[in-house]
């Protein structure tokens, strides 16, 4: 598991998303967790008036592949049929650089 072999990246991908949380009011986290081999990090975001549940799960071969974004429904035509969203960087043009 890339956390585990990577702690420093794994360290600062957790702490950057948990500052952006804390400076925001349109993002809540929720649970970290190991879940089915995949790290992930329940939340929240709002839309308009709306908040959003979604899940962010982190692939096994993290940074190398991008994570998915899930949201426990659908919100968007920008969906793939297993829900992920369909989001600016994708396994086609990620870079493992980003964050």
């Amino acid at each position: 598991m890339w956390p585990l072999l990577n702690l420093q990246r794994f360290v600062a991908e957790k702490a950057a998303i948990e500052e952006l949380a804390a400076s925001s009011d349109w993002l809540t986290l929720g649970e970290w967790k190991f879940k089915d081999g995949y790290l992930t990090v329940t939340c929240r975001i709002r839309s308009d008036q709306d908040w959003i549940s979604l899940t962010l799960r982190y692939s096994k071969n993290y940074p190398q592949v991008p994570p998915s974004v899930l949201p426990e429904k659908r919100v968007s035509l920008h969906q793939y049929p297993s829900g992920e969203l369909c989001l600016q960087y994708r396994p086609d043009n990620w870079m493992p650089y980003f964050t």
